[in-house]
């Protein structure tokens, strides 16, 4: 019973993973076809905080029971991904899981009336309900659901110390970038390689040139990867 009690608790807290860690978990099972129980032998795709985080999105939306097995209307959302309906489709699904934020004329509702309502129907802490909220308005976007511009406008809000880490990381490229043209035009200017540029160091900065921009809306996973390619980067120019 007390496992049961927990499921149920579970169940009840919305979706907060990337709404595109959802679609890349429709189109993988599209593709393969619905399981008999969706667990981690079948999230082999996702890591194991992400993978536990979508089996309760899913439980959630009613897509699966508190033994992870799919329900019916699962093969009939599956069907309807990519298609036309599609958008229709989860749109539907959206107002049936989300109820009591629909009661919100979400056409004409302020950011803040928005908020608060969700906060108060799905109480959880600040940086998790952000999470939350993020995946209903992009699965509403989707969804082509009518909400006010003014909600989706600041569908993303962020406490002050929030997206730092982009910041210093363009920043420290740019700095080497800055830090290479300086190497160039002292050497240039009658530096140790006769006025010529330093190859190793062109090498490192057309690298670096080619190294993509962080973008602060990719799911985790993406932006942990890219952290890591850039230090590994970093690693290496000082080695040289």
């Amino acid at each position: 019973m007390a496992q049961d009690d927990e499921s149920t608790k579970t169940a009840l807290s919305p979706p907060y993973i990337a709404f595109a860690s959802l679609r890349t978990l429709f189109s993988s099972l599209k593709e393969h076809g619905l399981p008999g129980r969706i667990d981690r032998s079948v999230l082999t795709n996702f890591s194991g905080a992400v993978g536990s985080q979508i089996i309760t999105a899913l439980r959630f939306m009613k897509l699966i029971d508190a033994d992870n097995r799919p329900k019916p209307d699962f093969q009939l959302y599956l069907n309807a991904f990519g298609t036309d309906v599609w958008p229709a489709e989860l749109g539907s699904l959206l107002q049936n899981t989300y109820a009591p934020i629909f009661e919100l004329d979400l056409k004409t509702a302020s950011p803040s009336q928005f908020i608060e309502r969700f906060r108060a129907t799905y109480p959880n802490k600040e940086e998790t309900l952000r999470k939350c909220v993020t995946f209903f308005l992009n699965a509403a976007r989707e969804a082509e659901l009518p909400i006010s511009a003014y909600i989706m406008r600041n569908k993303k809000p962020r406490a002050s110390n929030g997206p730092k880490k982009p910041k210093v990381a363009r920043q420290q490229k740019t700095d080497n970038e800055n830090n290479g043209n300086a190497a160039s035009a002292g050497a240039g200017a009658g530096g140790g390689n006769g006025g010529k540029s330093d190859p190793v160091d062109d090498f490192k900065n057309q690298l670096l040139g080619k190294f993509p921009d962080f973008d602060p809306t990719w799911p985790d996973n993406i932006k942990a990867e890219w952290f890591k390619g850039f230090d590994q980067f970093m690693a290496m120019a000082k080695k040289q």
